[in-house]
């Protein structure tokens, strides 16, 4: 794509004289200047903004709300961002990136690309979760290399995908696809937590809902915030 032409300078034929100020005038000039430059260096940012920034140099992420095109762009924006900074730092070595979870799920694609990049982040990333962390949440909860939760926070895993794909024809492939996709995502449980084949089997056409202290017991959870640790202590 061609560049677009920077109009030229027009050429200034005279010369203005300089102003002429009073010492007071001057003494104000460079007050206002020093000023400026003295509030532009933290660049105003509002208040919500300034916790933004805040919590990503403590490399705090958050999914609250649901899972979107949005939200997988922001966490692969950071996570990469944050592994390109750790090059050549061992990793028990590197800061951690801290994932709080508060969602009922989302697309099914885009938190399949977020467990992906997770599983592959070098960086070691925490889960937190204080509420609830359903459907795609809670495989993105898994899928973090330490979990914490509090005690009476809720997980749900159930069948991914849900949808109307119109013509018949097209319904036995759609059957055919969601049973692959829930074998993979069956594979990231088996791989994250206690849980075996055979005991997802046996829930596979049910909400599964669970209390973060039951899902200790199966592996899902690795530390109870207010039981094994302080929130303090991990944030």
């Amino acid at each position: 794509m061609a560049r677009k032409k920077i109009a030229p300078v027009e050429d200034v034929t005279e010369t203005p004289k300089p102003t002429e100020t009073t010492g007071v005038e001057n003494e104000l000039a460079v007050c206002n200047c020093e000023s400026m430059i003295s509030s532009s260096s933290n660049f105003n940012y509002g208040f919500e903004e300034s916790l933004i920034m805040d919590d990503i140099s403590e490399r705090n992420l958050y999914i609250q709300g649901e899972i979107t095109a949005e939200v997988f762009h922001h966490i692969y924006y950071f996570v990469t961002k944050f592994n390109a900074e750790d090059v050549g730092v061992e990793i028990e070595e590197r800061k951690p990136i801290k994932l709080h979870i508060s969602t009922m799920g989302g697309s099914a694609w885009d938190g399949l690309g977020i467990c992906e990049l997770l599983r592959n982040s070098i960086t070691p990333v925490i889960g937190i979760c204080t509420s609830y962390a359903l459907s795609m949440g809670f495989y993105i909860f898994i899928s973090c290399d330490v979990s914490y939760a509090t005690e009476n926070a809720f997980l749900l895993n159930h069948e991914g995908l849900d949808g109307d794909y119109g013509h018949p024809s097209k319904i036995k492939d759609y059957i055919n696809f969601s049973d692959r996709l829930n074998e993979r995502l069956n594979k990231i449980i088996i791989h994250n937590s206690n849980l075996t084949a055979r005991d997802l089997k046996d829930t596979e056409r049910i909400e599964n809902y669970i209390f973060a202290d039951e899902a200790k017991d199966m592996g899902i959870v690795d530390f109870i915030i207010g039981r094994d640790c302080t929130l303090d202590e991990i944030l």
